[in-house]
């Protein structure tokens, strides 16, 4: 081990900008993301994620990082919401509703979409980076639904 970085309550996740410059760690307790300087072992930054959710709290789950290092994506669990940060700012610009307690993120390849993996709904929400929405989960759910029940019927007759 190099070193320990106290960070604050709770760390569930690590993104890092694409040089490796800094690191940002997701605090659920905190309802807030630390930024560390990732060279110098050091921490430089506790940015905290507001606004009106599902719950009165947001608490930080998965962090996803755009490939531009441009954006820092966090999900924000029970609060039902992903908090885009601008690293360079050191602030949330937005939030966007993502579904029922997202926890796991992505970014797809080329940075236009953000996918959330939503715990008790068992679905996940793409998110358009260009107009900050979110396109319905729900038929991906039922549509993937009645693909297994008809694959898992068709194993049984055999």
């Amino acid at each position: 081990m190099l070193k320990k970085v106290p960070v604050g309550h709770r760390p569930r996740s690590i993104g890092f900008l694409p040089d490796g410059s800094r690191a940002f760690v997701s605090l659920e307790n905190d309802g807030a993301i630390a930024m560390i300087d990732s060279q110098a072992h050091k921490f430089l930054h506790l940015i905290q994620l507001e606004g009106k959710g599902a719950t009165p709290k947001a608490r930080p789950m998965g962090i996803a990082v755009h490939p531009d290092g441009s954006t820092v994506y966090v999900t924000a669990g029970s609060f039902g919401h992903l908090f885009l940060v601008d690293p360079s700012k050191k602030s949330s610009s937005t939030s966007i509703e993502a579904g029922q307690r997202p926890w796991g993120v992505g970014v797809l390849p080329g940075g236009t979409t953000v996918v959330t993996a939503n715990g008790p709904s068992n679905d996940v929400s793409f998110i358009d980076l260009a107009t900050k929405s979110r396109e319905e989960s729900e038929r991906r759910h039922s549509a993937l639904g009645h693909r297994r029940r008809r694959a898992l019927s068709t194993q049984a007759s055999r």
